[in-house]
């Protein structure tokens, strides 16, 4: 479960790529890494915010130990709320 493919992406990175947050709890929950990084250095969070999936984005930040990458990124839907 842990393979990586040409881009450096997991199974479980390319589930949170692709928005599939049945298959990305199945992972977290037979204890996939979480923290790992594709080859541009990307987590799953950093992947899941670019891709604005915000079904995988919530099962992510509510799982338990979640992914240990310091202050979270702030998801792209928020953007737009935040005073400048």
């Amino acid at each position: 479960m842990e393979a990586k493919n040409a881009n450096g992406f997991t199974p479980f990175l390319n589930a949170v790529k692709s928005g599939k947050e049945d298959v990305v709890r199945f992972l977290l929950e037979r204890g996939i890494n979480k923290d790992a990084t594709n080859n541009a250095g990307k987590t799953a969070l950093t992947i899941v915010d670019e891709a604005s999936h915000i079904a995988v984005y919530t099962v992510l930040l509510n799982y338990p130990q979640v992914i240990s990458i310091g202050v979270p990124p702030q998801p792209l839907w928020q953007h737009s709320t935040q005073p400048h």
